[in-house]
């Protein structure tokens, strides 16, 4: 089974659920009902899973607000000798919507080099938190042209990804959002 990056847009996320909370249980029981929305069940159909035999964690966690984030996939899904690593600046939100196009780099396992980079045609955009949730804003001129992690930070988030998965035992795809400490 091949995942694709677009396979975790298909489920709902809940931000803010706290303002869901006049019935206790209702973002739960939404963000599950998501496992049978139509466009995850045609998802699933596409790339060979049941969904009677699919299951869907729910997680409660802070949002961590970063310089960068990013989606990790400790194999690509364009090539299976490499994991991928895609960044932006700010939240992940936009990139995992298709608002903000990743940077987006191809690093082989076998030794933690860089098989291929993608930069974005236009790195001018990125999210923010907002009182409403998220915004779209202008990226400063100066960070337009600076990929948001270094290629050593990306050895880091990949080497991470493949730990992960020789430990469970199956391939990881994983969110993470880096903070700098000022």
């Amino acid at each position: 089974m091949k995942l694709t990056p677009e396979f975790e847009s298909k489920f709902l996320s809940v931000l803010k659920a706290w303002q869901l909370m006049c019935a206790p249980l209702l973002p739960w029981k939404i963000i599950w009902a998501s496992l049978w929305s139509v466009s995850a069940l045609l998802y699933q159909r596409e790339i060979g899973l049941d969904p009677f035999r699919s299951s869907m964690a729910v997680l409660i966690q802070a949002i961590v607000v970063g310089n960068a984030s990013g989606v990790t996939f400790s194999i690509s899904p364009d090539r299976a000798d490499c994991s991928m690593v895609e960044s932006v600046y700010g939240m992940n939100q936009g990139m995992v919507d298709g608002t903000v196009e990743p940077d987006r780099r191809e690093i082989r396992r076998e030794n933690l080099s860089i098989a291929s980079y993608f930069v974005p045609k236009d790195r001018e955009k990125y999210m923010i938190p907002d009182a409403a949730g998220v915004k779209l804003v202008d990226l400063p001129l100066e960070l337009q042209c600076v990929s948001p992690i270094a290629e050593s930070e990306t050895m880091l988030v990949a080497g991470e990804a493949i730990r992960q998965e020789e430990y469970f035992g199956q391939p990881r795809d994983t969110e993470w959002t880096r903070k700098d400490i000022l």
